[in-house]
Parts: C-alpha cells; sequence; structure tokens
C-alpha cells in the first residue's frame, strides 16, 4: 500500500464551474472533476499517483473566499502539504465586484500571497475561465488573469481554449446542462419529467434528452454552466497541463 507522502496533491479553488454542485445533486455516483482527474492522471506513464481536493464553491468571488473560507479551505492545511494548486475564478467576480477592474486583480495578487505563504511548496497555476459569459466580458477577465499571471510569474491552464474548442467541435450546447422551473414546462411534455430531474421544483436535464419537446423554451438552453461532459474537458484540460508540466 502506498503511503501518503507518495501521493501528488493536488488542490481546486473556485466558483461552480469548479465544484459542479447541480451534476453531483443530479448524478452522485458519477465521476466529477477530481475523480476525473485523478483517473485521467493515473493514465500517464509514470505520473506519480494522485489526491485531488475540490474547493470550488457555488457562487464564488476572490474576494468572497477570503473573507469567509480560505482558512478552512487552505490556510488551516498542513504547511507542504500541497504540490499543485489551480485557481479559476472571475465569472462572478466581473458580476459583482463594484470596482472590477481594481478590485479583482488586487484580490487576485492577495489569494496567491496567502498561498505562498501557507503551501510554499505549491505550484500555483492560474486557469482562465470557461465561456460561460458573454464573449467581450469573458475575454476582458481571462485578459487580466493572464497579466496576473505574468506580474506574480505563474503560469497559465487555458481552460477557456480547451473548452471553446470542445464547444466548436460539438455545438454551443453540448457542455452545458438544462435547467428550467418545473412550472414552465408544457403540460404535454410533463409526462417526460422523471422525479430525478426534479430538484426545488426545478428541473434540471445534463444532457440533450429532452431537446426535442423543450429546446422551443426560451430559458431552456439559458444556463451555461458545465454538465458532466463539460466537466470531462475541463478534468481534459488540467490533465493535459500537468502531464506537460510534469
Amino acid at each position: 500500500m502506498l503511503s501518503e507522502s507518495n501521493f501528488l496533491r493536488i488542490l481546486l479553488l473556485g466558483d461552480s464551474t469548479v465544484l459542479g454542485s447541480v451534476p453531483r445533486l443530479v448524478a452522485p455516483k458519477a465521476d466529477h472533476l477530481e475523480e476525473l482527474l485523478r483517473k485521467l492522471l493515473s493514465a500517464v506513464p509514470g505520473f506519480p499517483p494522485t489526491r485531488v481536493i475540490n474547493k470550488g464553491q457555488d457562487n464564488d468571488t476572490i474576494e468572497r473566499m477570503l473573507a469567509n473560507r480560505y482558512d478552512a479551505d487552505v490556510g488551516q492545511l498542513e504547511s507542504g502539504l500541497l504540490d499543485h494548486v489551480f485557481i479559476r475564478f472571475g465569472i462572478n467576480d466581473r458580476s459583482y465586484l463594484r470596482d472590477w477592474a481594481s478590485d479583482f486583480p488586487r484580490t487576485y495578487h492577495e489569494l496567491i500571497a496567502r498561498v505562498r505563504r501557507d503551501q510554499p511548496r505549491a505550484r500555483i497555476a492560474l486557469e482562465t475561465i470557461i465561456p460561460y459569459r458573454d464573449p467581450e466580458s469573458t475575454a476582458e477577465v481571462n485578459a487580466v488573469i493572464r497579466r496576473v499571471a505574468k506580474e506574480e510569474g505563474l503560469p497559465v491552464c487555458d481552460t477557456h481554449a480547451k473548452y471553446a474548442e470542445a464547444l466548436r467541435r460539438g455545438g454551443p450546447d453540448t457542455l452545458n446542462y438544462r435547467r428550467i422551473a418545473l412550472a414552465d414546462i408544457p403540460a404535454a411534455a410533463r409526462p417526460l419529467i422523471s422525479d430525478d430531474l426534479i430538484l426545488d421544483s426545478t428541473v434540471v436535464v445534463l444532457d440533450n434528452r429532452l431537446d426535442a419537446q423543450l429546446g422551443h423554451l426560451p430559458a431552456w438552453f439559458g444556463d451555461r454552466h458545465c454538465n458532466l461532459a463539460g466537466f470531462h474537458v475541463v478534468a481534459q484540460a488540467l490533465a493535459d497541463y500537468l502531464a506537460g508540466a510534469a
């Protein structure tokens, strides 16, 4: 049996596109991001076994993380425990920060400084955000992420590029789940809605099985969060980065 010292420890920090809370609720037995990454890396010749810790949080920003959960999720971990830390924020920061252009890079630099202090051995990589927002603001966020990385002398894992390419190959809605209020489902389609698709009066479908009946509804394709296929793409981007950096 391998001892803990033989494992490469990887921490994932970010928002709901890191955590994937809805796919966990709808498909609890599926492989989620941390397990997908572990399995992908296990197939890389010569790559050490891994422990992957997912500390994404729904609706989170760096500012909120620093104020509410940093100490529990990072600061209180054993010093020197982590080998890699991936950070992917920006989707919510762009919406919620009052002075986004100033506060986003400022809080990003603060988070990096605290991770460096608490996990001095860890290799930190910043991730670009996935194509969740409109193209213009997504590009703005990713430009700031790249600028912060350059100022900090850190590498960038271009998760956005991998995700955008997968969307181009498969179509604009292949990597996102569908979420809509149960009350908005037409009566003719109600028999198709099984109980396992209903979460708190909301219908959530992780794939395209009901697109034929519900694709005409304005809100049907409105959610841009990752479905299970989307998280496979994110995991592959991380695995490719780590395999190349190993």
